[in-house]
């Protein structure tokens, strides 16, 4: 169990790193998927996962939601690029 709760503790720190250097695009995922592996072995011994596992698992899903708002974003301002210039070339 302690293994799990070190194992839970590492992923929030790359979590934590990954949003300071803009790596999220990466350590999200990373972190969600290791969040619920961490909590389905918690389940598997018949324990309520640890709350470093929960927020683990948290910061790994709040991570990969901003990484596609973000590239959400891009791609409107991309493509708002392009109709605001083919209306100028119209013009």
């Amino acid at each position: 169990m302690a293994k799990l709760d070190k194992d839970a503790m590492t992923w929030i720190i790359v979590g934590i790193v990954g949003y300071v250097l803009a790596f999220v695009w990466i350590t999200g995922p990373l972190g969600w998927w290791q969040g619920n592996r961490i909590c389905r072995e918690f389940q598997a011994m018949g324990l309520e996962p640890s709350g470093s596992a929960k927020a683990a698992k948290w910061i790994g899903i709040i991570g990969t939601a901003l990484f596609v708002l973000g590239m959400l974003a891009v791609i409107g301002v991309v493509m708002m690029m392009f109709v605001l210039g083919g209306a100028a070339l119209a013009l």
